[in-house]
Parts: C-alpha cells; structure tokens; sequence
C-alpha cells in the first residue's frame, strides 16, 4: 500500500532551491509527484511513494537546502492508495 500525501511548505522557500532540492530528494528515496510555488510565497506538493519514503521525504522537507527557511510543513491530506497516479516527479510551473 502507498500513501499519498498533499502539503504546503512555508517560510522562505522561493527563490532559495526549494523545489529542486524537493526534487532531488524524492528522485533519490523514490517518490513519485510534484512541487510548485504558490502566489502566497509557500510551496504546494503532493506525492505517493511507501510510508518509509514518505516519512524521510517529510524530514528533508522539514529540513529544506541550505538558503531555505522551512517555518512548518502542513499536511492537507494524507491517505492510502493502492497506485501511484504519477509516473515520476516533476516541477511544476
């Protein structure tokens, strides 16, 4: 069984490598999904991968690279399924 997971990260995550270190993180543990900017300054994600990958995926993004400043990462679901509806993991925008 997957997990798949909808979060926001805030803080000082634009213009830092946020969504890039995102997605070299989830390349490298396997998750498959996407990460974007929003207009509020946040990042938005969801991802699917099994909840071993999911759970470091959370501490790296919690973490973020080295000119970030994560304030919190919020999950706005976090459920079971079956298949993955990514083929990989991707930048949006």
């Amino acid at each position: 069984m997957l997990r798949y997971v909808r979060g926001v990260v805030s803080g000082t995550v634009q213009g830092v490598g946020y969504r890039y270190f995102f997605r070299l993180q989830a390349t490298r543990i396997g998750v498959t999904g996407w990460i974007r900017n929003l207009p509020t300054g946040s990042v938005l994600f969801e991802v699917t991968g099994t909840p071993n990958q999911i759970d470091e995926l959370l501490i790296l993004a919690d973490e973020g690279p080295k000119f970030a400043e994560v304030d919190e990462v919020t999950i706005e679901f976090n459920r079971q399924t079956e298949t993955s509806p990514f083929k990989r993991f991707e930048i949006q925008g």
